[in-house]
């Protein structure tokens, strides 16, 4: 008989209860102040229009321990599914060799290529958004009528620039495009292939990696995202290899950080994701810290491996851009609290008369109103809006007078707040936030051309967009939903006594709290594209760390 006190018994199950716990409840916010949201659609609209926030009432917090009560119940069951699926025994891929993993890589990655080809073919030379027009525009005139801007990260425009050339060389900018595009359609076939071959080496079920290869072939958004020109697609592209590279350096018990092939993989991904994102500093300190917090001086080398990335960044973004004179714009880093202080006024807000002065110098008072759009701040931001240089040099009194406005008005902040965030938290929104390859109007010669319906006289045009309204698709389009099975995945991490596996996860929880942080519209699929590309990766993870479990106890007890 167990003579224990009752809450000493308790305790374990409670621990293995308490993610499920964090999970629910916050998923159960999510749902419950998310549903105060109302979107009709117009995204960049001035004004209330089409998206407006119903007021919060006393109910709500019932609904939320309610709903935590019930999604409590369900999520503490995901765990026992992974361990179901392992006693199942489920058949293991047998991928040992490397002329096998050459070959599984090649079909895969050609298998992609091929399944994407008709989409390339319809919308050649490639999807160019308004984003990549400009790094277009650095890459061929920077120095010349425009200059550099960090805010389309050098980087990218300085990948593109051979290409372009070369296009122009041969007497078409359309064709340097076109190469552009091959080549980062190349890219993204290549490492998403990687992936499946990776998913097999770690000897996961045969039908899970068939459905990955399948998914990422056949899903209509790697496509779409493989032919739209962007620094998006290779960035969530370089977020899926760091978070593979994490869970080996995990399955190795930090070890693989103390050999020169797996720093050097560290460091070169971790430079490449800084330089190609501006937020991709925060993914590389979270995980870079989470690591030496884990591992501390089991991995020495990862100290000065961290402070060698960071010198550089601080060297290349400071004095080199300095040189090339690279604008680095403040702006950006400041929509959420101009988004803020931009709904106290048009709202009619408590404002003081200090405040009202530094408000006016950013933008006179009456001009607010025909700039401010709740869920995007590009309108305030635009040329004619607020006024960047003064913003810039003074720093200081912005950051005294949104804590001011903050101070007398809590509750307008928290609304503005959810209408700039929303489509990165709600599990649930009116639209999917992406579309087939735009092409954006310009004057440098990129035009479209269907070069399926050139040579055959028919489209693929309607059958792709009747694809993109399908049901299916549009509920997985949803990046909340992605967000929120990610999450899911590190509740069942932590509940099967795995929590450092969440270490591969860091990379994702890096970008959306840059995000949630700084988002600059309230939502945009390509922004959290790397949480639908690590999607395969975080669903098998806990199996991953289930596997890895019976295969330490197996080993303990050949040694006894």
């Amino acid at each position: 008989m167990n003579d224990r006190p009752a809450h000493r018994r308790l305790g374990p199950r409670f621990k293995a209860l308490l993610p499920a716990l964090v999970f629910a409840t916050a998923l159960s916010i999510a749902l419950v102040y998310g549903s105060k949201i109302v979107f009709t659609g117009g995204l960049r609209e001035i004004g209330f229009s089409s998206v407006s926030i119903k007021p919060f009432a006393v109910t709500d917090v019932l609904w939320v321990a309610v709903l935590s009560v019930l999604l409590t119940l369900i999520t503490s069951r995901v765990p026992g599914v992974y361990e179901w699926l392992l006693d199942r025994g489920m058949k293991p891929s047998s991928v040992t060799d490397r002329k096998q993993r050459t070959l599984l890589h090649a079909a895969a990655s050609g298998g992609m290529a091929i399944a994407w080809l008709p989409m390339l073919l319809t919308y050649a030379p490639g999807g160019l958004n308004a984003d990549a027009l400009f790094s277009i525009k650095q890459a061929l005139y920077a120095g010349t009528s425009i200059g550099w801007d960090n805010h389309h990260p050098v980087l990218y425009a300085l990948f593109l620039q051979p290409m372009l050339e070369l296009g122009a060389r041969l007497g078409s900018i359309n064709l340097g495009m076109l190469i552009a595009t091959v080549v980062q359609y190349i890219i993204m076939a290549g490492v998403l292939g990687y992936s499946v071959v990776w998913l097999a080496k770690q000897r996961a079920p045969v039908a899970f990696v068939i459905s990955t290869a399948a998914f990422y072939a056949l899903f209509p958004t790697f496509a779409i995202f493989a032919v739209t020109l962007s620094n998006d697609s290779l960035f969530a592209a370089l977020i899926l290899l760091y978070s593979l590279h994490l869970v080996d350096v995990i399955r190795s018990d930090g070890q693989l950080l103390n050999g020169a092939r797996g720093i050097a993989t560290f460091i070169v991904l971790g430079l490449l994701l800084i330089f190609c994102r501006n937020n991709g500093v925060l993914v590389v300190a979270l995980a870079g810290l989470t690591l030496a917090g884990v591992y501390r001086m089991r991995t020495k080398l990862l100290y000065p491996a961290l402070i060698g990335i960071f010198v550089v960044t601080a060297i290349v973004q400071g004095p080199v851009y300095d040189m090339m004179s690279v604008n680095k714009p403040l702006v950006e880093a400041l929509g959420i609290p101009l988004q803020q202080m931009g709904y106290v006024v048009v709202t009619g807000g408590d404002i003081s008369a200090k405040d009202k002065v530094f408000i006016d110098s950013l933008l006179p008072a009456e001009e607010w109103a025909l700039h401010y759009s709740p869920s995007t701040v590009d309108p305030l931001k635009a040329k004619d809006g607020i006024d960047k240089r003064y913003l810039s040099q003074n720093k200081k009194l912005f950051a005294t007078t949104w804590l001011s406005l903050l101070y007398k008005n809590p509750e307008a902040y928290v609304q503005s707040y959810m209408l700039e965030t929303f489509g990165y938290w709600k599990p649930v929104i009116g639209r999917a936030g992406v579309s087939l390859p735009l092409m954006t109007n310009n004057k440098i010669g990129i035009h479209r051309t269907d070069l399926i319906e050139r040579a055959t006289g028919r489209t693929l045009g309607p059958l792709f967009d009747s694809m993109t309204r399908s049901k299916i698709w549009r509920t997985l389009l949803n990046i909340g939903v992605t967000i929120w099975l990610a999450f899911l995945s590190a509740a069942a991490l932590f509940s099967l006594k795995k929590g450092r596996y969440t270490i591969a996860l860091t990379p994702l929880l890096g970008c959306w709290l840059a995000l949630m942080i700084a988002a600059p519209i309230a939502f945009t699929y390509r922004y959290l594209l790397m949480f639908v590309i690590c999607l395969p990766l975080a669903l098998l993870l806990p199996l991953i760390a289930s596997a890895d479990s019976d295969a330490e106890l197996a080993d303990q007890s050949a040694v006894l």
